[in-house]
């Protein structure tokens, strides 16, 4: 078990801080976190990505597969275009922006970009304390199992060879 410094620390399993960095700007640009943006702000609709269409059409393509609407492929095609993921040099941090004709649309896609990323991260470190914590469980659970088995075996022992504890034994003697 680590502590956090020892997690966050460069060449943990031999890969250095800079491949985590690398690894987060491919998530911000992933196909399924756009999928989610075009989703939540209903960019099928917007005339900027192919819209509007109507309610029907909308309803068809989001219950298609991933990967399965060209519909929706192409809007994805078009809002990942327009996204824009740049590290600031000898920093942690990074510039996210969305290009759209209209001001408005482009700070709420960049903002709902943010918004899911994190949520997506926190989930990700959500379950995975959770399945760390399960294992745990079911870890203390066979240590126990196993400390009653050994506990009957060391009774049976006893029994089976006369022994008796210290604080009997005083007992008998005292008697």
């Amino acid at each position: 078990v680590l502590n956090f410094q020892g997690v966050t620390q460069e060449n943990q399993g031999g890969y250095g801080i800079d491949d985590y960095y690398q690894t987060q700007y491919k998530l911000l640009q992933s196909r399924s976190l756009a999928r989610r943006v075009v989703d939540q702000l209903k960019l099928l609709n917007d005339p900027e990505y192919g819209g509007p269409r109507d309610e029907a059409q909308i309803d068809a393509i989001l219950a298609q597969p991933q990967g399965q609407s060209r519909e929706m492929e192409q809007v994805i095609d078009a809002f990942l275009r327009r996204l824009s993921v740049r590290p600031i040099r000898n920093s942690r941090l990074v510039t996210v922006s969305v290009a759209s004709g209209r001001p408005e649309l482009a700070a709420a896609a960049t903002n709902a970009l943010a918004n899911l990323y994190i949520a997506q991260s926190l989930d990700l470190r959500f379950q995975t304390s959770s399945e760390a914590g399960q294992w745990l469980g079911t870890q203390i659970d066979e240590q126990r199992l196993k400390a009653e088995q050994l506990d009957r075996q060391l009774q049976s022992l006893k029994q089976k060879e006369g022994l008796v504890n210290i604080e009997e034994r005083r007992t008998l003697l005292d008697q």
